[in-house]
């Protein structure tokens, strides 16, 4: 009979492979759940908006990702060209329709008729971009 060479993880010695395959399994299922609802996930757009000088863009949108994340809608600044510049500037839980409104090139008025309750996170600002969200109706 032929006895399975041990195998070198993390400075231990472990018996055998199947070990080392029985202690990844948790790690590999938690992995795949992860990816599961990242690559399940989708985003509905609901309106977008440039700055007057183009330069930074505002979207109000959804992302579904099924019972991993809350009912919510997000306002998010980006500047144009730059696709992982993504910052998150405001939150508001629920379908409440959200209004965008640039007063000039550095500032962003978010219309938000949803009571003060719902409001999960607002950023004071977005790079360059100062952030403002007035009630509307």
């Amino acid at each position: 009979m032929r006895v399975p060479r041990p195998v070198l993880i993390f400075g231990l010695i472990m018996a055998s492979p199947l070990i080392v395959a029985a202690a990844a399994l948790p790690f590999i299922a938690i992995a795949m759940v992860f990816l599961g609802v990242w690559v399940g996930s989708s985003t509905t757009v609901y309106s977008v908006s440039r700055s007057p000088d183009g330069r930074h863009e505002a979207r109000v949108e959804f992302s579904d990702c099924g019972a991993a994340c809350s009912f919510s809608r997000d306002v998010i600044v980006r500047r144009v060209g730059f696709p992982f510049s993504d910052c998150m500037a405001f939150t508001v839980h629920g379908e409440w329709p959200l209004s965008l409104q640039w007063s000039d090139n550095g500032h962003l008025v978010i219309g938000d008729p949803a009571p003060e309750s719902e409001r999960r996170s607002k950023s004071e600002s977005c790079g360059a971009v100062n952030i403002a969200v007035r009630p509307s109706a």
